[in-house]
């Protein structure tokens, strides 16, 4: 849910377009709704991020493939550090 400015017949967006959409964003109504769903995802990014939740299980299932297919064909991985293993 977001909101857009909208330009006028010479596809400018105006100053009192932006205030405009400010005012919507940040007063009444519309800026709750703005602000729960903000939090109710801020809330579902940490979960998934966070260890256990699933981007942080599928980034170490990602690794755990690519460190397995590298042992297998006898591959060095190399890291932008500079450093490098061999499993």
């Amino acid at each position: 849910m977001g909101v857009r400015a909208k330009d006028d017949e010479r596809g400018i967006v105006r100053k009192n377009e932006i205030v405009r959409c400010l005012k919507e964003v940040t007063e009444g109504e519309r800026s709750r709704e703005i602000r729960k769903n903000a939090a109710k995802w801020m809330k579902l990014t940490r979960g998934a991020a966070g260890e256990g939740g699933s981007s942080h299980t599928n980034i170490d299932e990602f690794v755990n493939l690519l460190m397995s297919n590298s042992y297998k064909s006898g591959k060095m991985i190399g890291f932008s550090n500079g450093h490098s293993f061999h499993q």
